[in-house]
């Protein structure tokens, strides 16, 4: 199942039907419960969690997880590849966006504003 499916009650539904269903899903990392697995378990990159998937070295974790006193194992995974591209990727873009703000200057915080709202895409603005 996709990310797309997964709510509270969708897992309700299907934890209390009398099936005995087993369930493989992945959270979406917009849940509180996703970002509280992550970081509960930093120690993810021990040694002992590692595994070779293709030519990927990833990490992986089984945790006990709750949802609505539903009780799960939760798999995290961890790659530290994939961590790296994306933290070069973010600056990148960071520096990028700095060098195009940073060659105007602004005469009060309603230009600021105003330069904001004209050349940021509102999904990036709060």
């Amino acid at each position: 199942m996709d990310r797309g499916f997964f709510s509270v009650s969708n897992i309700s539904g299907l934890m209390e039907s009398d099936r005995n269903l087993s369930l493989i899903i992945p959270l979406p990392f917009s849940l509180k419960l996703s970002k509280e697995l992550i970081m509960n378990n930093t120690d993810i990159k021990n040694p002992q969690n590692m595994f070779q998937y293709n030519e990927e070295i990833l990490f992986h974790k089984a945790v006990p997880a709750s949802i609505n006193g539903h009780d799960f194992t939760a798999h995290v995974f961890f790659n530290e590849k994939a961590e790296v591209e994306l933290r070069h990727l973010f600056y990148s873009k960071l520096m990028a966006c700095e060098s195009k703000i940073g060659k105007n200057k602004f005469q009060d915080k309603e230009a600021f504003e105003t330069y904001l709202n004209q050349e940021i895409p509102n999904s990036y603005q709060k």
